[in-house]
């Protein structure tokens, strides 16, 4: 019921928002459509690392999301369900509150030192993960949860804004739906391998491997 609330001043902003006028875009068939779109962003640095980042940091790294359970039960409450329950929960609106920090606060720094922005904010996030991995005591690890999300979601608010400003007109949808595939598009398949994974070498070892992963991306990235 308050997640449905919360769409009525979305609602209410589009319908007093001005729009430009549409700008005939001519039509192309989908597979043509995308592959022009793939061939620009490949060409286009800027659009690159955007959806490179978000890939990365946004997609993979929100691996934590399908073993967040898994974790919160077996880690953190020692395979007690019901206390484990408890402890998703809390993880869970750490992650909230945390986000919402982090998309409040990017606005003035999406027009100021962007690249800076987005480079130690991915790092925050590989840092938040190893730290998140390498702790078993519950109220620490819901903090650091609070720094997961606020950092994930920062630099996907910096990525999807820097993606918005440069697509050029008559591209940004195809643009845009190549942001959703690397963000959302990875969530079914992060589940299955990343549940796999998680069986073979443990929940915390998992975090703490892509926390790895995301890190040294991200100094390559620099």
């Amino acid at each position: 019921f308050g997640n449905a609330l919360c769409y009525v001043p979305v609602i209410a902003v589009w319908f007093l928002t001005a729009l430009p006028p549409r700008v005939p875009v001519a039509r192309a068939g989908m597979v043509e459509a995308v592959v022009e779109a793939v061939g620009y962003v490949r060409r286009t640095p800027t659009l690159k690392v955007a959806l490179l980042v978000t890939f990365v940091i946004v997609g993979l790294g929100s691996i934590y999301q399908p073993l967040a359970v898994a974790f919160c039960t077996g880690v953190l409450a020692g395979g007690d369900n019901d206390l484990g329950a408890t402890y998703y929960g809390m993880f869970q609106s750490a992650l909230g509150i945390g986000s919402f920090i982090g998309i409040m606060g990017v606005t003035d720094l999406a027009s100021r030192r962007t690249a800076r922005a987005v480079t130690v904010s991915a790092i925050g996030f590989g840092v938040s993960l190893g730290l998140l991995s390498l702790t078993d005591v519950p109220t620490f690890a819901i903090v650091i949860a609070g720094s997961v999300g606020l950092f994930q979601f920062c630099t996907n608010a910096l990525c999807l804004t820097v993606l918005q400003r440069h697509a050029p007109v008559g591209m940004e949808g195809r643009i845009l739906s190549l942001y959703t595939l690397a963000f959302v598009g990875t969530m079914p398949i992060l589940g299955l391998v990343g549940g796999q994974v998680a069986e073979a070498i443990g929940t915390a070892q998992t975090f703490l491997a892509v926390a790895v992963g995301a890190l040294f991306f991200t100094v390559v990235l620099a």
